[in-house]
């Protein structure tokens, strides 16, 4: 990249983070997790500069960036907000009964 399109790039950036940021909360609820996604958001819209100046609106550009960043970041297996839990291991078994399970000695 050259040292023009880096500070435009820069430029670019630096006016619209706060508002990435807030839109990114706005998404998931979380200022950790915001700060996250307008990370991996500037590093996806440093990677395609040229793409995204020559768009016709660079701000619905870098929008959509964040939107889809959030609904990948969705779908990652570790975002699982509970893990479902094993009937064997709370005990509960169905007519409200816990009994040992057969391998075990009594």
């Amino acid at each position: 990249m050259k040292r023009s399109e880096e500070d435009e790039f820069r430029e670019f950036v630096g006016v619209r983070m706060e508002r990435w940021r807030r839109a990114a909360f706005l998404l998931c609820h979380d200022w950790h997790l915001a700060d996250d996604l307008v990370g991996t958001v500037v590093g996806k819209l440093y990677e395609n500069w040229r793409r995204v100046s020559a768009a016709d609106n660079p701000e619905a550009y870098a929008q959509r960036v964040l939107t889809r960043s959030w609904i990948d970041e969705r779908r990652r297996p570790w975002r699982c907000s509970t893990a479902p839990r094993s009937p064997h291991r709370t005990g509960w078994r169905p007519g409200g009964t816990s009994r040992p399970p057969r391998w075990s000695r009594r």
